[in-house]
């Protein structure tokens, strides 16, 4: 449930933006990928 939040937050691009604001909410990411076309 909480990949689908990601790949919606990262059309903005600002990956290491998105990554930080998940981590402060308590997400573990160890790799982000940036795939818009799967959204």
């Amino acid at each position: 449930m909480g990949f689908v939040q990601v790949v919606i937050q990262l059309e903005s691009k600002d990956v290491e933006g998105v990554r930080a604001r998940l981590e402060e909410h308590g997400y573990e990411i160890g790799s982000i990928i940036y795939k818009p076309e799967r959204v």
